[in-house]
């Protein structure tokens, strides 16, 4: 029996070698996403953390916690469930809101898509008096509203313009029409 060629020595040890960079590359990513997902949970516990204390300080009772709630959803006729999870359940003077905790640079903003989505979902699923962005790295709290079609500026002037044009027929029967019929009736009745 003969030893193996040099070169397919060198080969099979430079693929062993590829092989365990490759496994050690693998291993350091994942260590890496194990790390960073650690690293934002641990911001997120503080931020909620954070973002108690500031509704505190603005009158707001914590009632409970990653409150759950079921949302439905009608799809091609069929009726599927799905469940939302709201960061906080709070209250201030007998209301109740859904207060969501935002921290980093994007997901604090409403212009922030999936977070007004988001907030769009809860107000659709919590029977609540409204919905809260609480922004921690800006310290502030945000009362968000998503006014419907029929409500907001427009609908608001338009009840106006019925109820303005209500009143000016009521003045005009008022004080134009009403003694134009009492004297024709009165000229009538002689």
């Amino acid at each position: 029996m003969h030893a193996p060629s040099p070169t397919l020595l060198y080969a099979l040890i430079a693929l062993c070698a590829l092989l365990c960079a490759l496994w050690l590359r693998q291993s350091l990513h994942q260590l890496g996403m194990r790390r960073r997902a650690k690293q934002r949970q641990t911001a997120a516990s503080q931020g909620e953390r954070h973002a108690k204390d500031m509704l505190r300080a603005k009158g707001f009772s914590v009632l409970d916690e990653q409150v759950r709630a079921p949302l439905y959803v009608r799809v091609d006729g069929r009726l599927v469930r799905h469940e939302v999870r709201a960061d906080l359940l709070v209250e201030r003077r007998g209301k109740r809101f859904i207060a969501e905790v935002k921290t980093g640079d994007l997901a604090p903003s409403i212009a922030h898509g999936p977070t007004r989505r988001q907030l769009l979902e809860y107000s659709l699923v919590y029977p609540v008096s409204g919905t809260l962005l609480v922004d921690v790295p800006g310290q502030r709290i945000h009362h968000i509203d998503f006014p419907t079609r029929f409500s907001g500026p427009k609908a608001t002037q338009h009840v106006l313009r019925i109820a303005l044009a209500a009143l000016a027929g009521a003045l005009a029967y008022h004080f134009w029409l009403r003694p134009l019929s009492d004297g024709f009736l009165s000229a009538l009745g002689q």
